[in-house]
């Protein structure tokens, strides 16, 4: 996938209703871009797969904590988190 700038821009209308969404091997999904989805989908997002988005550190996945009801997160082969994102 190929996000513009630091994230993927505006979900705003293209996200509604979405409650699933696995972006597999996307290496350029910054924190930034993490937190605009998060930010978008917010509660009504159940899973998320971001396997292999080595952009994604500690930070980006500490803004998933507004993902109220996300019951799956596939955070493999993301070797820029430490643990420390573990809410």
């Amino acid at each position: 996938c190929s996000p513009a700038g630091s994230g993927f821009g505006s979900w705003g209308g293209a996200s509604s209703g979405l409650t699933s969404l696995t972006l597999t091997g996307c290496s350029n999904l910054t924190d930034g871009g993490l937190a605009a989805l998060a930010a978008a989908l917010g509660p009504q997002l159940q899973e998320l797969g971001l396997p292999g988005c080595k952009g994604v550190t500690d930070a980006g996945v500490g803004a998933l904590r507004v993902a109220t009801n996300l019951r799956t997160l596939n955070l493999a082969s993301n070797r820029g988190l430490t643990g420390r994102c573990v809410w």
